[in-house]
């Protein structure tokens, strides 16, 4: 069965069927969780604004005037979340992201040198940062990222060979 489309799903959400923005969430939840992580610098926070940030675009479902802008418009909201949180509390406490990162995603610990690459790329400036984990973390691809962050092809692509050199050098330098 193939997958249906953003634009297909949004739809039937339109219609009422609310299993359709069920697999809209769960399409989206990693990528807009690594969103507002970038912007929190908290996993758990991250969690609880992603789901403020979906139940807030199912309210508004009906604003989204094209819905195959649907995960670029979902991001804005994401981001926004993220960005009135930071705000209200700019001073957030010290958690070990790379700890955070492992449990989520399943696999134990990190090995050492894995972690010290994560460390590595939460010093990457921001936007290096943000497409870093979109494109690695959560696997978009190159276009959907620059569709994402509303950026040209051409500056996701400089940002990311900008951030391989940056991460190149650090790691170079640990090993020296």
């Amino acid at each position: 069965m193939l997958q249906q489309s953003d634009s297909e799903l949004v739809r039937e959400t339109w219609q009422g069927n609310r299993q359709a923005y069920g697999e809209l969430v769960t399409r989206y939840d990693r990528s807009v969780r690594a969103v507002i992580v970038q912007i929190v610098s908290d996993v758990h926070v991250a969690e609880d604004l992603a789901q403020e940030a979906f139940v807030k675009a199912f309210k508004n479902l009906n604003r989204l005037t094209n819905p195959d802008r649907f995960g670029p418009w979902l991001y804005q909201i994401a981001r926004r979340e993220a960005l009135m949180w930071h705000r209200k509390k700019p001073k957030i406490s010290e958690t070990s992201l790379s700890d955070d990162m492992a449990l989520a995603q399943g696999n134990g610990r990190l090995k050492e040198s894995s972690e010290q690459l994560l460390k590595a790329v939460m010093q990457l400036p921001s936007q290096e940062q943000r497409v870093v984990l979109l494109r690695y973390f959560e696997g978009h691809s190159v276009r959907s990222i620059a569709e994402m962050l509303s950026r040209p092809t051409g500056t996701v692509t400089k940002q990311l060979s900008r951030a391989h050199a940056r991460l190149r050098r650090h790691m170079k330098a640990r090993t020296s």
